[in-house]
């Protein structure tokens, strides 16, 4: 999914070349296309990472299901899943920690489609020195959003702790595989999930935060 210029466009010619060489059909979707902005005109900066969360996942699982897709794969690895499990546990965002894992989501819908996270016991690192191995053209930089980032301080702390703790980044996913099965219990929804009144799709309210993000921009 593109956007944000200087950054998503220049891993473009990248991706191309790997799904060519590899005989990998691929899709490119744009919000500038599908409605009518992008992430670069987002005008709180500091919601930045929060608005392109939202719709990224709400056009994945959209463009997934379209294509007939019964999963998604993502790339996230084991800094990306800790980084994640300690943001929630910070902001108290235990049923965001439900949903997470290695297969994402509580509920089973047709609307649904899950997403999979292949590397998420890969160390940045090592994905890195994979690539540079067998020769994979990749984009050496951050999001410039990413200053804005919460994820930004979690990722410092971790990385300090892992320096002086070998091991810390394993301990915390492995930790949280074990608690995984007992919040998924607990937060299991009792009833049937909504239905947005604008999209159709799934929701907790009458709209879906999709929804609401993009009617921001439409106004």
């Amino acid at each position: 999914m593109t956007g944000i210029t200087g950054y998503r466009d220049k891993s473009l010619p990248y991706i191309k070349r790997f799904c060519k060489e590899y005989e990998i059909p691929w899709k490119v979707y744009s919000l500038k296309k599908e409605y009518g902005f992008t992430l670069d005109s987002i005008p709180n900066k500091r919601l930045m990472c929060s608005y392109c969360g939202v719709l990224r996942r709400g056009m994945l699982n959209k463009k997934a299901r379209e294509l007939r897709c019964t999963k998604v794969a993502t790339g996230h690895n084991l800094d990306d899943e800790t980084q994640m499990i300690l943001m929630n546990l910070f902001r108290g965002e235990l049923e965001r920690l439900a949903r997470a894992g290695p297969i994402t989501g509580l509920i089973e819908d047709e609307l649904f489609v899950p997403r999979v996270k292949p590397l998420r016991e890969c160390p940045e690192k090592e994905d890195v020195l994979y690539a540079v191995l067998h020769d994979i053209k990749y984009i050496d930089a951050e999001c410039p959003y990413s200053r804005y980032a919460y994820r930004n301080i979690v990722r410092k702390l971790l990385n300090t702790m892992e320096e002086k703790y070998p091991g810390t980044k394993f301990a915390i996913l492995r930790n949280f595989d074990k608690m995984l099965p007992f919040l998924k219990k607990y937060y299991m929804p009792k009833e049937k999930p909504k239905r947005c009144k604008k999209c159709g799709e799934i929701t907790r309210g009458s709209v879906c935060k999709f929804c609401e993000v993009v009617g921001e921009f439409n106004r």
